[in-house]
């Protein structure tokens, strides 16, 4: 059950968004290899991300609505996400954006938990090359 503590790890640092993410992934790569280390950042990831969501929606809902009142970029910003939906969500996950925190601004911008999670699931693969340095460091070394 070694496996559960870079899961809990991940999931921990989701929390606000929190740096180390990366270093969890290659050291898992290091030490399970590529695909089961692939499953057990995909795992923490997922589930780091759905804490996160309801974190922010359910604490920060308020200021997000007034900030949404207040600053003209973030309602348009919210407004892109509502009218976007699904295809705003996976665009925005498979960018160079940090999933943490285009999942802070898709839970107070009202999105849905089915669609977030679809579009978390499907951008899973960019976990995959972190994962991937970790094999290739252990290749390496091992020459």
């Amino acid at each position: 059950y070694g496996w559960t503590i870079p899961i809990g790890v991940l999931f921990v640092i989701s929390f606000p968004p929190l740096f180390g993410h990366e270093i969890v992934a290659i050291l898992c790569g290091l030490v399970w290899g590529l695909g089961p280390g692939f499953g057990i950042v995909a795992a923490g990831t997922f589930l780091g991300e759905l804490g996160n969501f309801y974190a922010f929606k359910y604490c920060c809902a308020v200021r997000g609505e007034k900030l949404e009142r207040t600053k003209l970029s973030y309602a348009c910003l919210a407004q892109v996400v509502r009218e976007g939906g699904f295809k705003i969500a996976l665009i925005a996950r498979l960018s160079a954006i940090p999933g943490h925190f285009t999942t802070a601004v898709f839970s107070t911008c009202g999105m849905g938990v089915f669609t977030f999670s679809i579009a978390a699931i499907l951008s899973l693969p960019k976990q995959f090359i972190t994962v991937y340095l970790g094999v290739a460091l252990e290749q390496s070394e091992e020459g």
